[in-house]
């Protein structure tokens, strides 16, 4: 859900109530990252 930048309004939502922070401010403040390292070669797992 935290990914999706389709969703980002509901995130923005959520940590605001959680958060006491503005959603509006939050909402043009917030930037996604991301969890994942990038595969440097598609044989790569893990």
């Amino acid at each position: 859900m935290f990914y999706n930048t389709n969703r980002l309004k509901y995130s923005c939502k959520l940590l605001s109530y959680y958060l006491n922070i503005p959603y509006g401010e939050l909402l043009k403040s917030l930037s996604l990252g991301k969890n994942e390292l990038d595969k440097r070669n598609i044989n790569n797992k893990g």
